[in-house]
């Protein structure tokens, strides 16, 4: 937000501040959305849980298959099966947007994606686990995008 603030030299509207932040964070539904669907979660008792769901991330769909303590810890344990680096989540914070029974939620994590590097996503959803999960998914691609633009950088000595 500050770059976009200190480049344009105005002030923006709520409206022009929420569009740049869902595409900072892959909210919008323009292509490049990080997304989660057909979440399904089984309690295996004292086992943990098994988490199923296919992943959007960076143009990418991943059907993940994971099982952990719980629905994060499933979702990020089938992740690491697919990833080139792993990832893990080193902080959690979520609230309600609005009140009421059709309130949604939205969920912000912190990720360690490989050894160094720390990304923060958003998910949002009417149901908190599928926010937490596409909250993942938000980072996860924007470390994609951070990477590919690295790579495409020229390297200068």
């Amino acid at each position: 937000m500050q770059a976009v603030l200190d480049d344009s030299g105005k002030e923006l509207t709520a409206a022009q501040l929420w569009r740049i932040f869902e595409l900072e964070y892959r909210l919008a539904d323009d292509g490049a959305a990080a997304s989660v669907s057909r979440i399904s979660i089984t309690d295996q008792g004292e086992h943990g849980v098994l988490v199923h769901a296919d992943a959007r991330i960076g143009g990418d769909l991943i059907s993940i298959g994971g099982k952990g303590s719980g629905p994060i810890d499933g979702f990020v344990a089938g992740l690491n099966e697919h990833l080139e680096s792993g990832v893990r989540v080193l902080d959690y914070h979520e609230h309600s947007i609005a009140s009421g029974a059709d309130a949604r939620a939205v969920a912000y994590l912190e990720l360690r994606v490989g050894a160094s590097e720390t990304v923060f996503g958003v998910g949002i959803d009417a149901n908190i686990v599928a926010a937490s999960l596409k909250a993942i998914a938000s980072g996860l691609a924007r470390a994609k995008s951070v990477a590919l633009r690295r790579a495409a950088s020229p390297v200068t000595a």
